[in-house]
């Protein structure tokens, strides 16, 4: 695809998801048809309910959304929240080809804070995919980093049960 860009099909969900090449964890497992943290899914398989409302924070390329989107089915719906700018185009990416954008999933861009507004500061370096995260505006002087919108999970159930 380009740009760092590779798509999969994942026959465990039966959708087609995208990554960075650059990312040696979880694309080379899914790409070459593994399960993803089996046990931690297995949990997720067995114990989230269709109806349920659910949240994936940290979402990364969508494999726990996928893996909830299934399971919520029916009148269920899972809120995924991704900070990284080119991983959430990705996760959208997945999410609109499967169908289940605004029908089951909603996909946020956004970093989870204390406060529902302003902005933090995301580290992004692809090489270390693992090492992304939100920094000091201090840390940030040698960093490549976006400005992504800091929400609270609050404001982002609305008026979800809790």
């Amino acid at each position: 695809l380009g740009g760092y860009r590779v798509n999969c099909h994942v026959p465990e969900h039966n959708v087609e998801m995208f990554f960075d090449t650059r990312d040696t964890g979880i694309m080379i497992h899914l790409c070459g048809g593994s399960t993803w943290e089996a046990g931690i899914t297995s949990v997720f398989r067995r114990t989230v309910k269709p109806g349920w409302t659910v949240v994936d924070a940290g979402a990364n390329f969508g494999w726990y959304t996928a893996t909830l989107a299934r399971s919520v089915e029916g009148n269920g719906k899972v809120i995924s929240i991704e900070a990284n700018p080119s991983t959430h185009d990705m996760l959208s990416t997945m999410v609109e080809l499967a169908g289940w954008r605004n029908n089951r999933v909603h996909v946020t861009h956004a970093a989870l804070g204390v406060e529902n507004d302003g902005f933090a500061l995301f580290s992004d370096m692809p090489e270390r995919s693992l090492n992304n995260h939100v920094v000091t505006e201090e840390e940030a002087a040698n960093m490549i980093t976006h400005k992504v919108p800091q929400r609270t999970l609050d404001s982002l159930l609305g008026g979800e049960p809790k």
